[in-house]
């Protein structure tokens, strides 16, 4: 899913086991899907966030990329399959100032 970041939210914690785990929030927009426009349901863009352990300090505002998928094995309540953020590319990186 190819999306544009429009914020970061960092945070370190500490497991349960001791060892430090930083936790990022990746705000982003991204197009309305082609069912979506082609039926004039709605116009500009939405948005959402993804929450990762995933390393992220490469990610910077205004970026434009990856967010790939891979499903758990596991199903949720409704009997749908549940997905993990498996990896995150850099397609476009942002030109102007990195905040």
């Amino acid at each position: 899913m190819k999306v544009t970041v429009l914020g970061i939210s960092r945070r370190e914690v500490e497991r349960k086991d001791g060892r430090k785990a930083v936790y990022t929030s990746i705000f982003y927009t991204e197009p309305f899907d082609e069912y979506t426009r082609s039926n004039q349901v709605c116009f500009g863009e939405k948005c959402g966030s993804v929450n990762t352990a995933l390393d992220t300090e490469t990610i910077h505002v205004g970026d434009e990329i990856s967010l790939d998928y891979a499903p758990t094995g596991f199903t949720s309540q409704d009997g749908k399959p549940e997905f993990r953020l498996q990896s995150i590319d850099l397609i476009n990186p942002f030109k102007g100032d990195k905040k």
